[in-house]
């Protein structure tokens, strides 16, 4: 692995993400053999190890990669709501369905989630946040109980 950025969905750089906002994580690998069967791994965890939310390159029944000798840029597109924090770190890994781990970084790259939406008038409002990620949700209408 040579190289991993964090950018928007036009592939530039950020450094923070929005409240909501889907990011990509892009990683640049310097492949010296040919590789079959890889399932390429993006963590994003807490700076002190707690892993948060793992995607794989199979999941979902996604294709098992095969990679030729060469440079590779590897994207993966998260759709996940993190809550505000001044800093989460990625972490990456490339592993044969064997199960060989071929490489692995923890903390690659680091990098903010705002309180703010970048469109719209969402956000978190309150100073203290309880938890990382905010899932998706479909709240009810408060309804009557009858006795």
């Amino acid at each position: 692995m040579r190289q991993v950025r964090v950018t928007d969905d036009s592939g530039k750089h950020i450094e923070r993400v929005f409240l909501g906002q889907p990011f990509r994580v892009t990683c640049l690998y310097e492949v010296r053999k040919r590789l079959t069967d890889v399932v390429l791994e993006v963590g994003i965890s807490t700076p002190d190890g707690i892993r948060l939310a793992t995607a794989l390159s199979s999941d979902g029944g996604g294709p098992l990669m095969q990679l030729e000798p060469g440079m590779h840029e590897i994207t993966a597109e998260l759709d996940l709501a993190l809550l505000p924090h001044p800093q989460y770190v990625v972490d990456v890994a490339m592993h044969l369905l064997s199960g060989l781990t071929v490489d692995w970084v923890e903390r690659a790259v680091q990098f903010a989630a705002l309180n703010v939406a970048e469109r719209g008038a969402d956000t978190y409002p309150w100073h203290t946040v309880r938890g990382y990620v905010r899932p998706k949700a479909r709240w009810f209408a408060p309804a009557p109980v009858r006795k």
